[in-house]
Order: structure tokens, then C-alpha cells, then sequence
């Protein structure tokens, strides 16, 4: 094998019609890179100043698209929020609503008659705590007073 203008050159076997048409293609393929290869040096700077617009132009259609997704977003947002708080104020009213009557329902049948024996059944109740834990905290005291006294008595 010969290498000439850097494609390789078979040696011809006259009765292979395969090595010729592998010759063939190999001179075509070689031509084809060939002509796409000035194709693309004659016009360079086409070329390049073309891709740079295309992607500047696809960057600025992305950026686009991406603010107006955004602006619905927002909008579909804000829709859900003031529909939030508009049963929120519904909901709170209607509470309210209940509120007052369970109120209002309470306050009339108000009287000192069921007040009175809840306050004076408390304060008997806290009154005996009371008195039983100082009674025990002085039983205590009096018993660790006398226990310390025999002690030093033992001790003289």
C-alpha cells in the first residue's frame, strides 16, 4: 500500500471488480471532504456570525418563554392565595358566627347562683390542702427539732 495526499492507494488486482469499486468510493468520499472543507473555508465568518445569532436568538426565546411561564405562575399563585384567604375569611367569620351565639347562649343563662358554689367548693379545697401539708411540714419540723436536740443531749 502507497500513501499519496494522505489517503491510501491499493495496489490494483486486475480481476477484482470489488477493489475497484472500493477505489471508487474512496476517491469519491476524499472528494466530498474535499469540497465540504472549502465549502466551510470560503465561508467561515458566514458561518460563524450565523451560529452566533442562532444561539443568541435561542437564548433570548428561552429567556422569554421562561419570564412568561414565571408571569403565569405568579398569577395561578396569587389566584390560589386570594381564594385562600377568602374562605379563610369565610371559615373565620362563620366561627365568629358561632362563637357569639355559643356566647351569647351562655352569657344569658349567666347567673351568681352557679358561680358562687364553684368558687366556695375551690377555695375549701385549696383552703384543706393547705392546712394538711403545713400541718404535715410543721409535724416535720417539730420532729426534726426534738431529734436534733436528744442528739446533742447524747453527745454532752
Amino acid at each position: 500500500l502507497g500513501l499519496s495526499r494522505g489517503v491510501p492507494q491499493m495496489e490494483e488486482q486486475p480481476s477484482s471488480s470489488r477493489t475497484a469499486r472500493l477505489r471508487k468510493y474512496s476517491e469519491s468520499l476524499l472528494e466530498a471532504v474535499n469540497r465540504t472543507q472549502k465549502f466551510y473555508e470560503r465561508r467561515q465568518t458566514f458561518i460563524t456570525v450565523s451560529a452566533t445569532l442562532a444561539s443568541c436568538l435561542a437564548a433570548w426565546w428561552t429567556y422569554t418563554a421562561r419570564v412568561a411561564h414565571q408571569e403565569k405562575l405568579e398569577a395561578h399563585l396569587r389566584a390560589i392565595h386570594e381564594e385562600m384567604e377568602r374562605t379563610q375569611l369565610a371559615t373565620k367569620k362563620a366561627q365568629e358566627d358561632k362563637i357569639e351565639e355559643v356566647r351569647d347562649t351562655y352569657t344569658t343563662n349567666f347567673s351568681l347562683s352557679y358561680l358562687l358554689p364553684g368558687i366556695g367548693g375551690t377555695f375549701l379545697l385549696g383552703y384543706a390542702a393547705g392546712f394538711r401539708h403545713g400541718s404535715k411540714m410543721a409535724a416535720r419540723a417539730t420532729r426534726e427539732m426534738k431529734t436534733s436536740m436528744e442528739e446533742a443531749l447524747h453527745r454532752k
